[in-house]
């Protein structure tokens, strides 16, 4: 696991866990992990800290999880968060479960 780095104007981006995904100057660049709760009372993105020292990104959204408005609200609040073009951000693993897997390009 390593710590995603790319973005040094934000110190609270070490906190999140990621893992690399490529290596050459083509590759998509980190991955996140993340949990996320559609019909949420409000949207919201929270870094949570496991008993075995790993973080947890959950992602909640207001929308429904049907025909891909939950995931493009997913996409939506991470860029948000994370200071990113949503362009930037893929659900590679997950477009139907609560546990997705996104891709972050640099």
């Amino acid at each position: 696991m390593l710590i995603y780095r790319n973005l040094v104007q934000r110190p609270w981006m070490a906190e999140i866990d990621t893992m690399k995904c490529g290596d050459g100057p083509d590759a998509l660049g980190d991955r996140l992990i993340v949990r996320v709760t559609p019909r949420a009372a409000a949207n919201a993105v929270k870094v949570e800290r496991q008993a075995d020292g790993t973080d947890l990104v959950r992602v909640y959204v207001t929308t429904a999880p049907e025909d891909g408005k939950a995931n493009k609200a997913v996409i939506e609040q991470l860029a948000r968060y994370l200071k990113v073009p949503k362009s930037a951000l893929t659900i590679a693993r997950g477009l139907t479960g609560k546990n997705k897997i996104v891709h972050i390009r640099r």
